[in-house]
C-alpha cells in the first residue's frame, strides 16, 4: 500500500469534485484518460477506487478514523467529522431517550448501546460488511449495497 499512498497524494492534488456522494457506490469505469483521474466511491464509505494507467481499478481504504468524502467542500479521505452522513449523529444519552435504543456512532461501521439505564454507553462494531442504519424502515446492521445515511 506505500505506492497507494504516493497515488492518492497526486490525486489530491489533480482532482476536482466531480458531484458523486460519498455514501453512494459507484462502479469504475477506467475506460478513458479523464477516468483515470477520478476517484470512485466504494460501498463501504471507508474506501475507493483509482484507476491504474492499466485500465484496472485498485481498491483503496481510508486511514482510520476517515470516510472517502466527495462534496463541495471536501474530495477524497476526510475525518468522520466531516462526512456529511455525519451532520445528524450525536452522542448517545443513556439518562434519556436513548436508554431503550440504538444510536449510530460517527463509525458506520459501529453503534452505541446503553448497557443499563444512567449508565455508561457501549460502542459496538456490525459484522465484517455492514454497517449500521437506523431509519423509518431500518435499524440495525445490513450489508453496505444496502445502506445509506
Amino acid at each position: 500500500m506505500a505506492g497507494s499512498k504516493g497515488l492518492l497524494a497526486f490525486a489530491f492534488t489533480l482532482l476536482l469534485s466531480n458531484g458523486i456522494k460519498a455514501y453512494k457506490f459507484e462502479e469504475p469505469k477506467c475506460e478513458t484518460a479523464e477516468e483515470h483521474y477520478i476517484m470512485y466511491p466504494a460501498s463501504d464509505p471507508r474506501s475507493f477506487y483509482v484507476c491504474l494507467p492499466d485500465g484496472n481499478p485498485r481498491l483503496v481504504e481510508c486511514d482510520a478514523g476517515h470516510v472517502f468524502v466527495n462534496d463541495e467542500q471536501v474530495y477524497g479521505c476526510a475525518p468522520f467529522s466531516l462526512w456529511p452522513c455525519n451532520k445528524n449523529v450525536v452522542p448517545i444519552d443513556c439518562s434519556g431517550a436513548d436508554r431503550d435504543t440504538l444510536v449510530r456512532a460517527q463509525d458506520p461501521h459501529n453503534y452505541w448501546i446503553c448497557a443499563a439505564p444512567n449508565g455508561t454507553p457501549t460502542e459496538l462494531p456490525c459484522p465484517d460488511g455492514k454497517g449500521f442504519v437506523k431509519n423509518s424502515t431500518h435499524m440495525g446492521c445490513i450489508s453496505w449495497d444496502g445502506w445509506s445515511c
